[in-house]
């Protein structure tokens, strides 16, 4: 790999193996199909790395990482939805951090799906899942703190 190669590896889903009575992919919104990796690393690596994050980012988040980390100026970006990780990757400084993990665990993460005559979406905040299967109007609710692997709808 060339010296001047910036790696990036991003998953687009995780699987299931009957954990919600299902399995494969791209037929549920649970944490196991949408809580995936994405590793970036730069050429000469980042200051003080590996460093990993734990608040949750998207794939969203990769073209103003990339930009950034690329150093081109935000005003080229144009209208990007995504936040920039490269905080986080590089080691800034602590207030930095701080309030690049404040703003990331605030925002609200949707998510959607449509397939096999299906239609999913969930929204995810504040440590709270909310799913709507909108074609027969059932509603999940999970607290992701205590309940991580969804297993106790709240939606009730």
């Amino acid at each position: 790999m060339s010296p001047r190669t910036l790696e990036v590896l991003v998953s687009d889903h995780g699987e299931e193996f009957w954990d919600h009575d299902g399995y494969e992919h791209n037929h549920s919104l649970y944490q196991e199909l949408v809580h995936v990796v994405m590793m970036i690393r730069t050429p000469g690596g980042w200051s003080g790395g590996p460093h990993r994050n734990h608040e949750p980012v998207g794939l969203i988040d990769v073209v103003p990482t990339l930009l950034d980390t690329l150093e081109i100026p935000k005003e080229q970006w144009g209208d990007l939805d995504g936040i920039s990780l490269k905080a986080l990757l590089d080691g800034g400084a602590a207030v930095q951090v701080d309030a690049l993990s404040q703003r990331l665990a605030a925002r609200p993460r949707v998510q959607g799906h449509l397939m096999f005559d299906t239609e999913l979406w969930s929204v995810v905040q504040d440590g709270w899942k909310y799913i709507l299967h909108s074609a027969s109007g059932r509603e999940e609710l999970y607290n992701l703190t205590t309940d991580p692997k969804e297993q106790h709808n709240r939606a009730r």
